[in-house]
């Protein structure tokens, strides 16, 4: 975003690269291992990679997109397993499901179009709770999120040194 007058916006006073950084390192922390088998399929297949450069393009880094694979397969295999979030029980079972889909797959096609666009927008609203943000996802506009995330907090800038995990030769997670 840039102000009538050409400039871009200040840093928000919230913003802290340190603590940017050890969120990005959480992140990568928590995600590694868990869902593998999705992601070898995911690697695989050259389409998926071809819209991996479009996200790279638009300065959309590792950690996003993991954390939209991640989003996705645990909303997959939440309808999958029928899993009603709107009981205490459905939630309880809901919040164990991350450790028990390391080697759950779905087709690469799930993995495209408007559910997948939406994994990545419930990602960046989380990350607003994570730096400190109070969500009020009922009156929030997605793309006003994502742009105070790029402009203001430096979100699509940050990244913890590596080789991408989605472009040929496909590189592997950073050292965290």
């Amino acid at each position: 975003m840039t102000s009538t007058t050409g400039l871009k916006p200040p840093l928000h006073r919230k913003f802290n690269e340190a603590q940017s950084i050890k969120h990005i390192r959480n992140r990568y922390r928590g995600m590694k291992g868990k869902f593998d088998a999705q992601l070898a399929v995911l690697r695989a297949d050259d389409a998926f990679l071809e819209r991996c450069k479009k996200l790279y393009a638009d300065d959309y880094k590792d950690w996003h997109i993991l954390s939209a694979i991640f989003n996705r397969v645990m909303h997959l295999e939440g309808l999958r397993r029928g899993i009603d979030l709107g009981t205490k029980e459905g939630q309880a079972i809901y919040k164990k499901l991350p450790d028990q889909v390391n080697d759950v797959t779905f087709p690469v096609s799930a993995f495209d179009g408007s559910e997948w666009e939406m994994s990545f927008t419930m990602h960046a609203i989380t990350c607003l709770a994570t730096y400190g943000f109070e969500p009020r996802t009922a009156l929030m506009r997605p793309e006003l999120a994502v742009r105070f995330l790029r402009d203001r907090m430096r979100h699509f800038e940050l990244d913890i040194p590596h080789q991408p995990l989605f472009v040929r030769p496909l590189g592997d997670w950073p050292q965290v």
